[in-house]
Order: structure tokens, then C-alpha cells, then sequence
């Protein structure tokens, strides 16, 4: 008999609202230093920076202050990390009902700027940014969050380092490389999956009172978005008990309605545990191409019947994607992935394939910057499912499940040139390519019939319309259009280019008559990372269930 694991779900713990306890010396300010230096890894950092200000107490003032070299390798966009960053808060303030979050965001100071040329000038000025200390609170803290540091740090970056220290202030460093560590004189290393290490350095953490997972069952089977979702919390006293008449309390969203359970008349005493199933269930009954909220957030409080709740611990949980494959197994959707020869085709894959298992993330499909030989010269015709069942172990039914049932094929093929003059798109709609062949057949097989499209281009493919591979684009989005396929639009390498920079390459897509709701500027994951970020999950899926509606519409209109 098989033996199958549930699965984890991610699941970030946040600090309840209580004042923390007059011998606690947490900071009274935390200035945040981040160095951008590094464009690949952006977006992650700054997930995992807005995280930390997320989880962090409402009574800590935070400064923030954005490190961009003068001579960075790629053009940066201060103002788009300001307002990813402040849309972001924003958006989790609104979306908050409780006091802590809005008096966290309100202390919340952006001093968006681009500092010196190193590091070590960024750290000086972050010295000329601390506020006078509260006699009840501890030393500031300065924490840079970098990516770019060299593997041995400078004498310039030390003395500054050296200089921060002599004056009571504290700093520790959230980086990637692990060769530093040793460098930084008495600098506490961190590294970006170690967020509850960091906070526990910096702050009392109310959390460590309770030891919380939210499950999937080992049982679980791949659904649809419009059926409920059943899970387990499972929760553990570590230094206290959890009181009698304790609830689980979700807030409604607009995807699920809300939870409140109780979790027991009797208390749980420490080194005990305790597993509550329960159930998100849908507010509509179709969804479209519509996600649920990417992070959901829960609070367990005591006895919400008293006029003052008090909230013993609180965070939020991630669904994963693979569960909602079931949007993929009555429809075979056949997709072509189509673009120039290094548009980012093999990372738009691997992020599709990443959507249907819960592990750490993997690339089963080469890209253009990982050191091997690549690039795709014949059409491969590759069943999703396949790929998982050499890439995913099984351990657990869901996987199982999605390996027997999957039917998404996805079709990648050699980049387009100027040059093309094989009528690509409407061969692989009438079937008259094979797979792992470049001939074009005269007989059609309905087994390579394609009914869907994602074109891939890197964003400044769009600065300019009379630049060739503008032209290109255009042609190809014609081309499916004259075939009745609506074609979707995937926008890759956003980073290359500012805020500002991208009001003309947006006007200029805007022409192509590609419909809006068809259009994905998409945060792919780079570098290889293992890390699973469920943002860029939930944008796959939605890129994914978009192409499964198109090729659906252009099904039921042969």
C-alpha cells in the first residue's frame, strides 16, 4: 500500500497586537538599507523586506533608504521600487482590519533616494537617519538587505561597519552569499529563508508561544478554484497554553467567505497539540480566470465573545497551486510558446511547470544564462505531465493525481527570425508538425493540433515601433489573429527598463490589438532560485488558465 505525505503549506507567522512587556528592548527604530544593485533578484527581495516590515511590532519605527549604484550593470528604477513597495503596503493596510497593521504603516517612513557609490556611503548615511532613543526602548538597528556584496568586503565597507558599531547602533545583513559570512566583524548574517531567525534577533516574538502548521491532508486530491478547499491546523503550545474557548478566525476575502472555529471548550496545555480541519469555501460558483487571494490571513484569538478580543497569534497561509489543477484535466490544452531566440521562452516553461508540484522550485528546462548549451532547433511536443513524473517524487496523492490526469501539452520551438517564412501557426493548428522535427507535413495528425498561443518578449522589444523586433511581433499577432487564435502576450525582462521608461513600450502594445485581460507582465523565476515565492506561482496559473479559456472559445468557434 502506498504511503503518501501531506503537504506544508507556506504559512508566514506575524506578531499579535499586544504590547510587548516592559523588560522587552526591541528597538525603538529599524533602518532599513536595500541595495539594488543586484536587478535579478529584485523582486524577491523585495517581497522578503516587505515581509519582515509585515511581521514586525507595531510600535517599531522603520526607515527605509534604497542603495543604487551610480554605474549599476542594467538601467534601475528607483520609482518603481518605491511604488511596488508603497502600492504594497498600502493595498496590506486597506486590506487589515486590526490596529496593529495601520499603526505599524503609519510609523512606516520611505526616504526613497539613491545614495552614494558603495555600500559603505549608503552606511554612513544611514548613521545621519537615527532618531533620538527612547529610554524604554533598545539601540536602533540598521539592517541591510543586499544582494551584490562582494565575497570579501573592502576596508571601506568594514570602517563603516567598525564606525556604526562604536556608536550603539546594531547592524545585522540579510544576504545571499555565503562567503561573506565570515567577514563582516561581528555583523549577524542572515539569509533571505531565514526570516524568523531575523525576526527573533531583532524582536520578543510573541509567536514562539505557539508552534502553528497549516496542512494539506495526505488524502488530498487536485480541484477546481469553485470547490471548497478543506485544511488542518494543527497548533502547539511551546511555552504557555493555549486557553480554553480559543478561535480560529479568517476575515472574509473576496474569493472565500470567512472561518470562525472554535478551537476547543478545554485549553491545550505546552507540548501538546491539537489538528482542526476546516474549510475555505467559494463565494461565486466560476471564476474565470480569477486566483484567490495568494496569501490568506488567519488570527487565533481568546474567547471573541469579550468586548476586548485578544489576538494570541496571528499570519498567513499560502495555497498552493498544484491543488487547483483540476482547472486542467477535462479540457487537453495544447499551447505553443513562441518568441525570439532568447526572450525568456524556457523560463516562461519553467514557470508553468512550477504551478503543479509544492516542492522547492526546479528547472527541467534549460535557460538562456544557466552555462549550458541551449536553444530549442525542432518542435517538442511535451506532455506537463511527463516532465513531472521525471522531476517530482511521489509523495503525496496530489502529485499523483496531477501526473495521471494533466492535460497540458506545451509545445516549445525554435525562436523566430526576420527571416521566417514557414507558415508556423497555422501548421501547428491544422497538426502538420511532429514532435522533436523542424518538416513541415503535408498529412495533419490531430494529436499535434494547437489551439492555444503565448507570445514572449522581452519588454524592450516594445520601445520602439519601427524597431525590427516590433515589426516581428506584430506580424506573428496578426498572423493568429487571421487564424482566429487570440493570441497572449507574455512580457518578460521588466527590470531592463524605469517606470518611466515603460509608458512607451506600453502605449506601443496597446497597438497590437492584443485584448488587455491577455496581456501578463510577468515576474519570472531567475537565477535559479530554490525559493518558492506563491506570487509568481498564482501569475503562471493565471497565465496558464487564461490560455485554457482561449484555446476553449477557438475550439467551440471551429
Amino acid at each position: 500500500m502506498e504511503h503518501f505525505e501531506p503537504i506544508p503549506l507556506q504559512l508566514i507567522p506575524t506578531n499579535c497586537q499586544t504590547i510587548c512587556d516592559d523588560d522587552d528592548k526591541s528597538p525603538n527604530q529599524v533602518i532599513i538599507l536595500l541595495d539594488i544593485t543586484n536587478q535579478q533578484n529584485l523582486a524577491s527581495q523585495i517581497v522578503f523586506v516587505l515581509d519582515f516590515i509585515k511581521s514586525s511590532p507595531n510600535h517599531v519605527h522603520f526607515d527605509l533608504l534604497v542603495h543604487q549604484h551610480k554605474s549599476p550593470p542594467r538601467e534601475i528604477s528607483l520609482n518603481r521600487t518605491k511604488n511596488d513597495m508603497v502600492s504594497d503596503l498600502n493595498k496590506f493596510k486597506n486590506e487589515s482590519n486590526h490596529n496593529q497593521t495601520i499603526d505599524m504603516a503609519s510609523s512606516f517612513k520611505c526616504l526613497f533616494k539613491s545614495l552614494g557609490d558603495s555600500v559603505s556611503e549608503s552606511l554612513d548615511q544611514c548613521l545621519l537617519s537615527i532618531r533620538p532613543k527612547s529610554s524604554q526602548k533598545g539601540d536602533p538597528v540598521i539592517v541591510l538587505f543586499s544582494y551584490a556584496l562582494p565575497p570579501r568586503p573592502n576596508q571601506r565597507l568594514l570602517k563603516s561597519i567598525r564606525n556604526i558599531q562604536s556608536q550603539s547602533v546594531h547592524l545585522l545583513a540579510v544576504v545571499q552569499n555565503g562567503i561573506i559570512s565570515n567577514q563582516l566583524d561581528n555583523c549577524p548574517i542572515f539569509y533571505p529563508l531565514k526570516m524568523n531567525d531575523l525576526l527573533s534577533t531583532l524582536f520578543k516574538q510573541q509567536n514562539s508561544d505557539f508552534s502553528i502548521e497549516v496542512i494539506l491532508d495526505q488524502e488530498s486530491k487536485a480541484q477546481k478554484l469553485n470547490e471548497n478547499v478543506v485544511l488542518k491546523m494543527s497548533i502547539k503550545p511551546e511555552n504557555k497554553p493555549l486557553p480554553p474557548k480559543s478561535y480560529l478566525q479568517i476575515g472574509r476575502n473576496e474569493f472565500y467567505y470567512g472561518v470562525n472555529i472554535c478551537l476547543g471548550e478545554q485549553g491545550v496545555q505546552p507540548d501538546e497539540s491539537r489538528t482542526i480541519p476546516f474549510t475555505l469555501k467559494p463565494i461565486q460558483n466560476t471564476f474565470a480566470t480569477r486566483m484567490p487571494p495568494s496569501r490568506i490571513q488567519f488570527k487565533i484569538v481568546q474567547d471573541p465573545t469579550n468586548e476586548k478580543v485578544k489576538v494570541l497569534t496571528q499570519g498567513y497561509f499560502s495555497i498552493p497551486t498544484a491543488l487547483f489543477s483540476g482547472e486542467f484535466f477535462d479540457f487537453q490544452l495544447v499551447v505553443v510558446i513562441d518568441g525570439k531566440a532568447g526572450s525568456g521562452k524556457s523560463t516562461v516553461i519553467n514557470g508553468i511547470y512550477n504551478t503543479f508540484h509544492d516542492r522547492e522550485i526546479k528547472y527541467p528546462y534549460f535557460t538562456s544564462n544557466c552555462g549550458a548549451v541551449h536553444g530549442t532547433h525542432a518542435f517538442n511536443f511535451t506532455p506537463m505531465c511527463d516532465i513531472l513524473q521525471k522531476n517530482s517524487k511521489l509523495n503525496s496523492l496530489l502529485i499523483k493525481d496531477i501526473i495521471d490526469n494533466l492535460n497540458v501539452t506545451v509545445v516549445d520551438k525554435k525562436g523566430y527570425t526576420e527571416s521566417d517564412t514557414t507558415p508556423v501557426i497555422s501548421g501547428l493548428l491544422n497538426g502538420q508538425f511532429r514532435h522533436n522535427e523542424t518538416r513541415l507535413y503535408q498529412e495533419t495528425d490531430p494529436n499535434y493540433k494547437v489551439n492555444g498561443c503565448i507570445l514572449v518578449a522581452s519588454i524592450k522589444s516594445f520601445v520602439s515601433e519601427t524597431s525590427t523586433d516590433f515589426t516581428m511581433i506584430r506580424t506573428k499577432v496578426r498572423e493568429l489573429l487571421s487564424n482566429k487564435i487570440h493570441p497572449i502576450l507574455a512580457i518578460t525582462f521588466l527590470d531592463e527598463l524605469s517606470e518611466n521608461e515603460m509608458t512607451l513600450p506600453k502605449a506601443n502594445i496597446a497597438t497590437l490589438g492584443v485584448e488587455v485581460g491577455n496581456i501578463f507582465y510577468m515576474d519570472n523565476y531567475l537565477g535559479h532560485t530554490k525559493e518558492r515565492m506563491i506570487e509568481k506561482d498564482y501569475q503562471n496559473f493565471e497565465l496558464l488558465l487564461c490560455a485554457r479559456k482561449l484555446a476553449e472559445n477557438y475550439i467551440n468557434n471551429l
